[in-house]
């Protein structure tokens, strides 16, 4: 089981050093500051803000599908005392997926916000 929340721990920490490198570069690309890479481009291109909710409402199904799961189990079990090796299976997955599917939320809206361009007057 400590494997496991270590496991979601750098699953949350590698999606969100993807995602600062992502607007980290559309920043510089907006700005001048890096030349425009066609690879990187054509990426930005394909994602867009319906995309990335689309993505968000499947991970949030997910998380909440496993959570639901988890508390039919506990109420089987007469809201008692539960094995926590088993539970922890259980739950840290759905932690994991709920976390990641409010990221993805948040993020795509930023991301759609940094496409926007500025008129320059």
């Amino acid at each position: 089981v400590h494997t496991l929340i270590y496991a979601s721990a750098m699953i949350v920490a590698g999606f969100q050093s993807i995602v600062f490198y992502t607007f980290s570069k559309m920043f510089a690309y907006s700005q001048g500051l890096y030349p425009e890479d066609e690879k990187v481009k054509s990426y930005i291109n394909a994602f867009n803000l319906e995309k990335g909710l689309i993505a968000a409402l499947l991970l949030l199904i997910a998380g909440f599908t496993l959570a639901i799961h988890s508390v039919i189990v506990w109420n089987e079990a007469g809201f008692g005392n539960l094995d926590p090796n088993i539970m922890l299976r259980k739950v840290i997955p759905a932690s994991t997926l709920l976390i990641l599917g409010v990221q993805m939320l948040f993020y795509s809206f930023f991301f759609s916000m940094l496409q926007i361009k500025q008129s320059k007057s």
